[in-house]
């Protein structure tokens, strides 16, 4: 996984350069981090449920995340992909969530045919080890944006 110091760095750069909010729009560029913000929390909701054992991974069904940014944009502006400088949920334990999930518990994984999706949840410890991981990867991505919007609000 990726330090915390380029994470900053990615979403630095995002939003204060490749939005480029010009320094009196400070109303867009809030409007804009807030939501990222309530889309991570939203997520890492879905991921406590999953570590307590009181939910599942419905893919980008149930991910708040997805569901904003996935489909026809490609995961563009998700501040998860942009944080790890990649496409998606690539380089973040949710990567390896998944294959652990199809090389350990195929058999375990229900499918579901009328939504075309995997649904996964908690079987061994080492799930829970990659879902506790997963859900430390989102409150740090929570974390430096909140420090993000501070900054802002400071500057303005």
């Amino acid at each position: 996984m990726v330090s915390k110091e380029f994470m900053y760095k990615n979403l630095y750069n995002y939003y204060f350069n490749e939005n480029k909010f010009s320094s009196s729009d400070t109303e867009s560029f809030l409007f804009l981090i807030d939501k990222d913000i309530n889309l991570v929390r939203g997520s890492i909701r879905k991921w406590s449920l999953i570590v307590h054992l009181q939910g599942e991974d419905q893919g980008l069904l149930n991910c708040p995340l997805c569901l904003n940014y996935g489909g026809e944009n490609m995961c563009g502006g998700c501040p998860v992909g942009i944080a790890v400088n990649s496409s998606g949920c690539d380089e973040t334990p949710y990567e390896d969530w998944h294959f652990h999930h199809r090389h350990f518990h195929f058999s375990d994984i229900k499918h579901d045919e009328s939504l075309k999706m995997d649904i996964t949840r908690i079987v061994c410890s080492d799930c829970r080890e990659i879902a506790q991981e997963e859900l430390m990867f989102l409150q740090s991505v929570l974390e430096i944006l909140k420090s993000l919007r501070d900054l802002k609000s400071l500057k303005s």
